[in-house]
């Protein structure tokens, strides 16, 4: 098992390299990779995806309310490349771990 500090630095690190995880290293194949992985490692079970509470964390800062998480689509839309979507995805996560972290 892991906490989510660790899952966060494994976060950063396959997003850095994503064509070493997959086939293509796209924002998607990448996303369900870790999904995946977040699911059968973290500590902390989720009911859903191991992204859900950041999802929600993330639509709260973007004062969406957590009943509606920012789509993923949307989510990628916003960046004019896979590898920029995949960095500020990881630099967004670690934020909220960190967020987590300090709210104890």
């Amino acid at each position: 098992m892991m906490t989510e500090i660790e899952f966060a630095e494994d976060v950063q690190t396959i997003c850095k390299r994503p064509k070493m995880y997959s086939p293509n290293g796209t924002f998607f194949e990448i996303y369900c990779f870790l999904d995946g992985f977040g699911i059968g490692v973290m500590e902390k079970r989720c009911s859903h995806s191991a992204f859900t509470p950041f999802r929600n964390w993330l639509a709260e800062a973007n004062e969406r309310g957590h009943k509606f998480p920012i789509s993923l689509h949307k989510f990628r839309d916003q960046f004019s490349s896979d590898e920029k979507a995949l960095t500020e995805f990881a630099s967004l996560f670690r934020k909220y771990v960190r967020f987590e972290e300090r709210k104890g």
